[in-house]
């Protein structure tokens, strides 16, 4: 059956189909690399909010108790690290000895380790940040 005259088809060929699947693919690809950034620096925008919180709760909780309070490179279960590298994570806790080392004390906020893509140093030879 012939198409009638002024009725236009509404199929697509093979060939205009095959160049629409290119360009989206050539799209696509192009835009992966600029996500895979946006994703990175979202990331890294998330953690510096986490720690400047952590720092901020610190030093709320050492004013509102008149006492001791470290953010420090570490783990509840292992304590303070002592290096100047907090990706692995950090913790944040009461310091009622004043020693700067979490025994028994309450730990306040804690975060794990962040992704390899960030990476958190610290100044070298200050393993924690003690507010009082």
């Amino acid at each position: 059956m012939a198409s009638m005259p002024g009725k236009s088809s509404a199929a697509f060929t093979v060939l205009e189909m095959m160049i629409t699947l290119a360009i989206a693919a050539i799209l696509l690809v192009s835009g992966i690399p600029a996500f895979k950034q946006f994703t990175s620096r979202q990331h890294m925008k998330a953690v510096g909010a986490t720690l400047q919180n952590d720092l901020l709760l610190a030093r709320a909780r050492a004013v509102h108790r008149n006492g001791d309070v470290v953010a420090c490179p570490g783990s509840p279960a292992a304590g303070c690290s002592g290096n100047a590298d907090w990706s692995s994570g950090w913790i944040v806790f009461d310091d009622g000895n004043s020693d700067r080392q979490r025994q028994d004390e309450e730990i306040l906020a804690r975060h794990g380790q962040v992704l390899a893509a960030v990476k958190i140093l610290g100044s070298a030879g200050r393993g924690s940040l003690r507010f009082f």
